[in-house]
């Protein structure tokens, strides 16, 4: 179409029209509709375009001008004529914003009919706004995407202030992770204290301050409300334009910190026995050698009581709880005497405190070292019968523990008492209303032991009673 066409566009457009149209930043054409032999709209042609028009298409105006659509854009589809066709029938304006072409990009504009057959088309290009959105479309996803899939709870929230004190928040957004560090379900539009009742104080302070002062804060905080919960948080401030809004990164570290705990609590109990158990050897290296006729038997004395020492402490760390099994303090005491398994060993099974643990294995050490010397132990006919008893008291149990021999070479009182006797005659550490009895019949010896332990704990099993040998 030639370009002088444009020319009658004068009296549609009113006086002054091309200034205006030259002048503006918009794209702008004028379009002429091409007609079928039956009056059906099947193409047009543009017989007008301003400036800003080769500037946003990348069309140059000789190019465009006098040429149809389907040949400018041939990817544009057939949206555009189809708002032309409805413009120009009707006489309704309409806005569009939609792609045109891959190389050219979006267009936003308004289509507005002149006559019967022509229309302006007023446009922008949008193409960078499009692809921002596009490009935001993609960050959202992606940061939904890591919103989803976190180990880590995370969640943002609004506080709640009055008079510039913050007393609850609510909850905007919370990931899947969310319910299961809290346990809170269903959270995204309820406020924390509608959720937890009695929630501390310390949660509202700390968020407040953050929405506040604009400053994060990464900190570990105690929930006992939630169930006896433990968090490592870390809370941010979400925007400028959001001041009240904070980001919250949390984990439940409860596990961690009750394994802290009782690794302090191990350390420390492990420093308290370790002195303790060094005061008992340095009494009995001195008591030994003070008492011992010579190096060797001091030597024989010191081995044997140090090794139940060691059984003992032994028993008590493989122990499910603080403390060891009676029968197997018993048995590791007096293992090494008796290879002959000439000991029997009968009683309810019960949990001895660790202190106990220790000088009841030195008691059976050294009765044992006796009737090996002396005792039953020390012929083959010999045997010897450990028993006990428990009798449940308001305050703690009462154990009554035998020990019997029985078969060896007749018995007398000794003359003297040594340092042995006297590590007998002490009782359980730690025991209340103790006694120590020890007969000396012709049979054999008799020692009987009564202690009140506080922290004796039968344990149930599938029989009445322990048996060992």
């Amino acid at each position: 179409m030639d370009i002088e066409k444009a020319e009658p566009l004068s009296h549609e457009l009113g006086s002054g029209w091309k200034a205006i149209a030259e002048d503006i930043r918009e794209g702008l054409f004028v379009g002429e509709v091409i007609r079928s032999a039956t009056g059906i709209i099947t193409d047009y042609v543009i017989i007008y375009a301003n400036p800003s028009f080769a500037r946003m298409t990348g069309v140059p105006l000789e190019v465009a001008i006098g040429s149809r659509l389907t040949a400018l854009f041939p990817l544009a589809g057939d949206a555009p004529l189809q708002i032309c066709r409805r413009v120009v029938s009707t006489g309704i304006s309409e806005e569009f914003d939609m792609p045109f072409d891959d190389p050219v990009g979006w267009y936003e504009g308004r289509v507005r009919r002149l006559s019967e057959n022509r229309f302006t088309v007023v446009f922008q290009n949008t193409t960078k706004h499009h692809s921002a959105e596009l490009a935001l479309a993609a960050a959202q996803d992606r940061y939904r995407r890591l919103f989803d899939a976190i180990d880590e709870g995370f969640c943002v929230i609004e506080m709640i202030f009055d008079d510039d004190q913050p007393v609850d928040y609510r909850f905007l957004e919370a990931n899947p992770a969310f319910e299961r560090h809290t346990g809170l379900v269903d959270p995204v539009g309820r406020t924390a204290r509608e959720m937890v009742d009695g929630l501390e104080a310390h949660w509202f302070q700390t968020y407040g301050a953050v929405a506040r002062d604009r400053r994060a804060v990464r900190l570990t905080l105690p929930a006992p409300s939630m169930g006896q919960r433990t968090f490592d948080i870390f809370a941010f401030p979400v925007a400028e334009e959001l001041p009240n809004q904070v980001g919250i990164l949390f984990i439940d570290v409860s596990e961690r910190v009750a394994m802290e705990e009782q690794r302090s609590f191990l350390n420390r109990e492990l420093g308290h026995r370790l002195k303790n158990t060094l005061a008992v050897v340095q009494s009995v290296v001195s008591q030994t050698l003070r008492s011992a006729p010579d190096i060797e038997s001091a030597r024989q004395s010191l081995s044997s009581r140090i090794h139940a020492l060691a059984q003992a402490h032994e028993v008590v760390l493989k122990g499910e709880q603080e403390g060891g099994q009676i029968c197997d303090i018993i048995r590791a005491a007096v293992d090494i005497h008796d290879p002959e398994c000439r000991v029997d060993i009968n009683g309810e099974p019960m949990v001895v405190h660790p202190a106990a643990a220790l000088s009841l294995s030195m008691a059976m050490n050294e009765l044992a070292t006796n009737a090996t010397k002396y005792g039953a132990l020390s012929t083959a006919a010999g045997r010897v019968r450990v028993s006990w008893e428990l009798t449940r008291l308001a305050h703690g149990t009462r154990l009554c523990l035998s020990w019997i021999e029985s078969g060896g070479p007749p018995v007398r009182q000794p003359d003297r008492q040594g340092f042995g006797s006297r590590l007998i005659a002490r009782g359980i550490s730690g025991a209340a209303d103790g006694s120590v009895v020890m007969d000396f019949p012709v049979e054999g010896l008799e020692c009987r032991i009564t202690a009140v332990l506080p922290y004796v704990t039968p344990q149930a099993t599938t029989g009445d009673s322990a048996e060992a040998r």
